[in-house]
């Protein structure tokens, strides 16, 4: 009835990857998942934050290290809100798991999320989010060109807007590495393979590990029938 396992602790999962790594689909996963098992779960989508606030977006917020001062500052902003709220939650409605849905692929990035939060006695567990299947590749930039930040544009257009972000951001990725002291799962390809490094933790990162090691990408079709009969048996 709490929404927390109270030996379980509070968790703060970061998510780490470029554009087009299917980021938000674990984040909805896991928030969908482990409100399922009880337990008090809120994602903080920095995108969703970006298209609330009203003020105008410089072109550098999109790049992980903005070039110019009114870049910078944007970002920061952002970011600021974002922590801010997740600290509310586990301290104001006492929530028990955040997702942090961001790029973060830069390491001094992390290293300040991981010293904010772990000295609040919060676990932060990080998940890097890799594709090196082209076909999947394709498949999260073709969603992620149907988002709200691009209505209205032709599909060509919205693709074209969108691997802008993603070129802009390659040259400045830091994969994850043991030498951070971080725990963290690096996930590759949706599921295809999975490792985990200084996982620590205990019951509720385990489920949640044993749950990414048990998603896939799903593709079928569903088929509905009616039982009975009827004189316009007609379902076109």
């Amino acid at each position: 009835e709490s929404g927390r396992l109270f030996h379980a602790g509070r968790i703060l999962i970061v998510l780490v990857g470029l554009p087009a790594t299917s980021k938000t689909l674990l984040s909805v996963a896991i928030t969908r998942y482990t409100r399922w098992l009880g337990v008090r779960t809120k994602s903080f989508h920095v995108s969703e934050y970006r298209r609330q606030m009203t003020d105008t977006v410089p072109d550098e917020y999109f790049s992980a290290v903005p070039q110019t001062k009114e870049g910078i500052e944007y970002r920061q902003k952002v970011m600021r809100i974002v922590h801010e709220d997740m600290v509310r939650f586990f301290n104001d409605t006492k929530g028990q798991l955040a997702v942090y849905d961001a790029l973060n692929i830069r390491r001094s990035e992390r290293k300040d999320i991981a010293d904010k939060f772990s000295t609040k006695n919060i676990k932060v567990l990080f998940i890097e989010s890799h594709m090196t299947d082209t076909k999947l590749v394709d498949r999260s930039i073709k969603m992620a060109a149907q988002s709200s930040d691009y209505y209205g544009l032709p599909k060509v257009e919205a693709r074209a807007e969108y691997m802008k972000r993603l070129n802009l951001n390659k040259p400045l990725y830091e994969s994850m590495s043991t030498e951070e002291g971080l725990s963290y799962v690096e996930y590759i390809n949706f599921g295809q393979k999975l490792r985990i490094y200084n996982n620590h933790y205990g019951y509720l990162t385990n489920k949640i590990v044993f749950f990414l090691m048990n998603l896939r990408e799903k593709k079928g079709c569903v088929y509905f029938a009616r039982c009975g009969t009827s004189d316009k048996d007609n379902y076109l």
